[in-house]
């Protein structure tokens, strides 16, 4: 009789995207049971990286009927900033393991892991290593939106619109590679099997600098 793999009930550090919504759907499917989110912000109020407004980020904690821990950084990793967020989440939720979207971007897993472990927590990261196709037909699965990208790309007719197969063609036409922690492309999540209805949003004006195009994008609710 074989042995049953163990079941933990987890926090998912959530950026909104492509990456961190499928890694969140393998564990759900593999038994796991997730008890929050975890949203890093920058100075401004805007999610790291994604740069999504709070309001916005509420309305995943709705869809999904779990409370969102936020994340307020001084830099870019802002360690005792995580270090206070994971303090207050194993203080108030049962929580025995965190997973990230993470794919390749060892300094980000490894950031993760060691905070996690010095409170005795499990990491996960589905995602880790996983080929392109692979990655591809869990994308397909899901709605998601093209958020940002790089201005070389010269793609901003794609910000906003859906990242389906023709607009996964363009951007291997451009050379660039999903399966890789880029700046080059961010995402959002509209819709997951998790999710009780999709997220609610309206589209704004294309904003452009610093070698990214991205397109504002505004809770509908």
């Amino acid at each position: 009789m074989s042995e049953q793999t163990p079941k933990y009930k987890f926090a998912m550090i959530f950026s909104a995207g492509k990456d961190s919504a499928i890694a969140m759907d393998r564990m759900i499917r593999e038994g796991h049971t997730p008890v929050c989110l975890i949203t890093a912000y920058n100075q401004i109020g805007l999610s790291h990286m994604h740069l999504i407004r709070k309001n916005f980020i509420r309305q995943y904690g709705e869809v999904m009927d779990l409370p969102v821990i936020a994340v307020q950084m001084n830099d870019k990793y802002d360690f005792d900033a995580w270090k206070k967020a994971i303090e207050n989440m194993v203080s108030q939720y049962d929580v025995q393991a965190v997973c990230t979207g993470d794919i390749a971007f060892e300094y980000s897993r490894s950031h993760v892991t060691e905070l996690a472990e010095s409170y005795g927590l499990k990491t996960f990261s589905p995602l880790w290593n996983i080929e392109e196709d692979e990655l591809i037909k869990e994308i397909l699965n899901i709605n998601v939106i093209i958020k940002s990208l790089s201005s070389s790309l010269e793609l901003d007719d794609l910000l906003g619109k859906r990242l389906d197969e023709d607009a996964i063609a363009r951007l291997h036409e451009k050379g660039l590679i999903l399966n890789k922690d880029t700046s080059d492309l961010h995402t959002l999540t509209i819709d997951a099997p998790m999710f009780s209805r999709p997220i609610h949003y309206v589209t704004g004006k294309v904003i452009r600098g610093r070698g990214t195009s991205l397109i504002d994008i505004h809770s509908a609710l």
